[in-house]
């Protein structure tokens, strides 16, 4: 099916923690991995995601990054059904565009836009204010100490951290869901701009946003819907990096 994004960062705010990111997406490690998992064919795309979030871990360690990590969340539209193994969170026969597959680690977050209900989230913050995250933490011989794992990191999920891989894992949440033509867009963003504006009124933001560039063709317009997603979590007072990916469905 056909979709329009674009895309919007402000800059990465260490060198430090950026190595790991840099190495996740350039040369799209992450993206050629999953679509390697998809052309062998031989599993649906929620085991493909769990297949291509452990091999992107492992390639890390291969590379010897040890010192930081990186959060992670994907998205993939797929004009078919879902796959009979699969567990879906929400699904419909009528009026059926796709089933939209968003995985993530950590706190990076994608959110739809539907129709007449608002801003639906596709992923879960992996943080230990999740009681379930903080027992596995906790039974895996770690430790929570200034609202951080065993006192360093503020996710309980990652790519990387292999220096804490006890207790910092790589096991994805997977959020499968058919999307009919309610669905609107979706914004794929890290903590940065969620942390400084709530789900809905990104949603909200967006909305206005392409409203006052509707006479963009579509990529630009989307683009431009980014840009101004990353400006306004600027203006919210965030003080952390900001990438935004704008996904019109």
């Amino acid at each position: 099916m056909r979709y329009t994004t674009g895309t919007a960062e402000s800059p990465l705010p260490s060198l430090l923690s950026s190595i790991c990111i840099r190495f996740v997406t350039f040369p799209q490690n992450l993206t050629q991995t999953f679509a390697k998992e998809m052309k062998l064919g031989k599993q649906s795309p929620q085991e493909a995601y769990k297949t291509t979030m452990r091999l992107t871990d492992e390639q890390i360690l291969q590379a010897e990054i040890m010192f930081t990590g990186t959060t992670a969340v994907c998205c993939y539209l797929s004009r078919k059904a879902p796959h009979p193994t699969d567990s879906v969170t929400d699904t419909t026969v009528e009026d059926f565009k796709g089933t939209l597959y968003s995985a993530n680690v950590g706190d990076a977050r994608a959110v739809m836009y539907r129709e007449g209900e608002g801003a639906i989230r596709l992923t879960r913050d992996h943080r230990i204010k999740d009681a379930g995250e903080a027992q596995r933490v906790k039974a895996n011989g770690g430790f929570i100490a200034m609202n951080r794992v065993n006192g360093i990191l503020a996710v309980s999920r990652a790519l990387g951290d292999h220096l804490l891989k006890e207790v910092i894992i790589s096991e994805p949440y997977i959020d499968v869901r058919t999307i009919t033509s309610r669905d609107k867009f979706v914004v794929v963003a890290c903590d940065g701009l969620w942390d400084s504006i709530c789900d809905a009124d990104v949603v909200d933001e967006a909305r206005k946003l392409l409203e006052t560039h509707r006479e963009l063709p579509m990529k630009e317009r989307c683009a431009a819907v980014a840009g101004g997603l990353v400006k306004a979590a600027l203006t919210a007072g965030t003080s952390d990096n900001v990438s935004v990916v704008f996904v019109m469905l």
